[in-house]
């Protein structure tokens, strides 16, 4: 199973970010899925604006651009987009 980020949801994939009791912190849940398997892909372009380095990522996720997601979503029995974007 692949989760593709892009768009504000690249900040999922920062490193090292502060646990707030009131703000969704997905940082386990996110890594707990990725021992189990699940690949998680960042997009690139969208890291890059929003000041995400190649090396704030959490270990494992990795970076591509928006044709890597087109392959992979032509490729894919089924797509879930959330978003606007």
């Amino acid at each position: 199973m692949n989760l593709w980020l892009s768009g504000n949801a690249t900040t999922l994939s920062k490193n090292k970010q502060k646990e707030f009791k009131d703000y969704s912190h997905l940082d386990k849940t996110l890594r707990d899925l990725m021992g189990k398997g699940l690949s998680v892909i960042s997009c690139e372009a969208c890291n890059q604006s929003r000041g995400i380095q190649k090396e704030d990522l959490i270990g494992g996720i990795n970076r591509a651009s928006m044709d890597l997601y087109l392959a992979n979503s032509a490729q894919s029995d089924r797509v879930l987009h959330i978003g606007v974007e």
